[in-house]
């Protein structure tokens, strides 16, 4: 896999990581990541926080992040497919670090949709099966 030689921010720099089929998962119910757009993330659930730091570990440096469901219940509950949006957003994380409190703050940037297929794990994170969606733009 290619490192990451341009700034956040361009299209050529996420242009070299691909989507794998599967990625570690983050779920929010307040902060929502589209394709290109770069944001900073304070992560209080530690199995997101997990996930974030699984890819990172391996070198491919990429999440999915879903969307959850108003009705389902809290994030720190096992995560069910039925709980979250069926699309989300497959993003590069440029920068992950644990401030004093435990917390992990990350800079991330999102890559594409990717649709939701099927949960594979959920401890000691979610890992998720994603197919990547195309995006028009008009």
């Amino acid at each position: 896999m290619a490192k990451q030689d341009k700034p956040l921010g361009s299209v050529s720099a996420i242009e070299t990581y691909s989507i794998p089929s599967e990625l570690p998962i983050v779920v929010s119910s307040e902060v929502v990541i589209y394709p290109l757009m770069a944001a900073p993330l304070l992560l209080e659930d530690e199995g997101g926080a997990k996930a974030i730091e699984a890819a990172v570990e391996a070198g491919h440096k990429v999440v999915a992040i879903f969307g959850q469901l108003a009705t389902a219940e809290p994030v720190d509950k096992e995560i069910q497919q039925e709980h979250l949006y069926p699309v989300g957003t497959a993003m590069y994380v440029a920068r992950a670090a644990r401030t004093s409190d435990g917390r992990l703050q990350v800079l991330a940037q999102g890559m594409g949709r990717v649709g939701l297929e099927d949960i594979l794990q959920t401890n000691p994170f979610p890992i998720a099966r994603v197919k990547k969606l195309q995006t028009e733009v008009k």
